[in-house]
C-alpha cells in the first residue's frame, strides 16, 4: 500500500536525447531564455520539440530527458503541520513529473478533432474538477500551516461591479500598507455577491495597526450571528469590513476554501484565484516515506478520511516521532 519508489534520479547534463521521445526541460531555465535577449538565447526546432540552448557553458544547462527518466510512482505522501501530520495514501499509484520538468511534446491537432464534443464537454469538466480540487488544496495548506489571527471580510463602495478597479484599489491598499506601516501575513480569496459585486474574504496575521472595535451609528458593539466581537481597520476606507479572532485555525482555514467556487474557476482562467502574500510557507511534504506502512496498519478508524481518491490519515506528532524512532 505505501511501497517506496526509492530516492529520485539526480538531474544533470548529458547528450541530447532521441527526439521521437517526449522530451523535458527544466521550467527555471527556460523561463531565464524568455527574458533574456534573442542574441543571448538561440530557440531551434525539431520534430514538434522546442529546444532552447544558451551561449554558456554546457554544464549550466539541463538538457533534455525521455519521460521515463523523470517521472515516479507516488504512493503516498506526508504532509508535516506544527500540530500533526497528515498521510494521504491514495487508492491506485500515480505518475508524477519530477519537479522543474514539463513535457514539451504537443498534441497533434487530428487527435483533438477526433474527440467527440461530449469527449470534449467531459474532458473540460473534468479539468475543471481537478483545478478547483488542487486550489482547494494549495489554500488550506497555507492556511493552516501559517499564523494568522483575523478572518476578514472587505467590500467596496464604489465600482463595486468592476472587477478590475476593485482588484486595482484592493491591491494598492495592501501594497500602501506594506510600504507604509510594515510587513504582516494575507491570504485573500475572492468572492462575487449575488448582486454580481466582487468584494472579498480572508486571513491576516500580525497586522501592523490595532483593529478597533465595530460600533453602530448609536454606539452599540457590533457582534456576528455567534455573539463574536467584531473588528474594524481604522485605515480601511474603501467599502464596508468586517474583520473577527480567530479560535479554530483548522475550521477556518477548511471554510475558507469554500469560495473556491466551479464560477470562480470557469470565470477566472489563467488568473490567481487567491493572493498569498510572499512570507507564507507550505508545509514541507514527503513522498513515498519509509514510515508509512507501518502507521497505516496501525491508525485508529477514527483518525481516518476516506473518499474516492484514496485515505487520509491523521497522526499527532508524538505519534509521529514514536515511528521514526529507533
Amino acid at each position: 500500500m505505501c511501497a517506496s519508489s526509492g530516492a529520485p534520479k539526480a538531474h544533470g547534463a548529458g547528450a541530447p536525447r532521441d527526439t521521437n521521445h517526449a522530451i523535458f526541460f527544466v521550467i527555471s531555465e527556460r523561463k531565464k531564455c524568455r527574458e533574456m535577449s534573442t542574441s543571448d538565447c538561440v530557440p531551434t526546432l525539431s520534430i514538434g520539440t522546442l529546444k532552447w540552448y544558451f551561449n554558456q557553458p554546457t554544464a549550466n544547462i539541463l538538457l533534455p530527458k525521455k519521460q521515463t527518466e523523470v517521472t515516479k510512482i507516488i504512493n503516498s505522501k506526508a504532509t508535516h503541520f506544527k500540530d500533526r501530520i497528515e498521510l494521504w495514501v491514495p487508492h491506485e499509484p500515480y505518475t508524477k513529473i519530477e519537479d522543474g520538468y514539463e513535457l514539451t511534446t504537443k498534441i497533434h491537432s487530428n487527435k483533438l478533432k477526433s474527440k467527440s464534443e461530449a469527449e470534449k464537454i467531459s474532458q473540460e469538466l473534468n479539468q475543471t474538477a481537478r483545478s478547483i480540487r488542487r486550489t482547494k488544496h494549495n489554500l488550506r495548506l497555507l492556511a493552516e500551516f501559517n499564523d494568522f489571527d483575523w478572518f476578514v471580510t472587505f467590500t467596496f463602495k464604489q465600482d463595486r461591479h468592476d472587477d478590475q478597479k476593485v482588484l486595482t484599489r484592493f491591491q494598492n491598499w495592501l501594497h500602501n500598507v506594506r510600504n507604509q506601516k510594515g510587513e504582516f501575513r494575507s491570504l485573500i480569496v475572492q468572492e462575487r455577491h449575488k448582486s454580481g459585486a466582487l468584494h472579498f474574504h480572508g486571513l491576516i496575521g500580525d497586522y501592523p495597526i490595532e483593529p478597533t472595535k465595530a460600533r453602530t451609528p448609536n454606539g452599540r458593539l457590533v457582534r456576528d450571528k455567534s455573539g463574536r466581537q467584531v473588528y474594524n481597520f481604522p485605515n480601511y476606507k474603501l467599502g464596508h469590513q468586517t474583520h473577527t479572532k480567530i479560535h479554530d485555525k483548522t475550521r477556518v482555514s477548511r471554510y475558507i476554501t469554500k469560495y473556491i467556487t466551479k464560477d470562480l474557476v470557469s470565470t477566472n482562467r489563467g488568473k490567481k484565484r487567491y493572493w498569498a502574500s510572499k512570507n507564507l510557507q507550505f508545509p514541507p511534504v514527503f513522498e513515498n516515506p519509509e514510515w508509512c506502512n507501518k502507521f497505516a496498519q496501525n491508525c485508529s478508524p477514527e483518525n481516518v478520511y476516506e473518499n474516492k481518491f484514496g485515505k487520509l490519515y491523521t497522526l499527532t506528532t508524538q505519534e509521529y516521532q514514536s515511528l521514526i524512532s529507533p
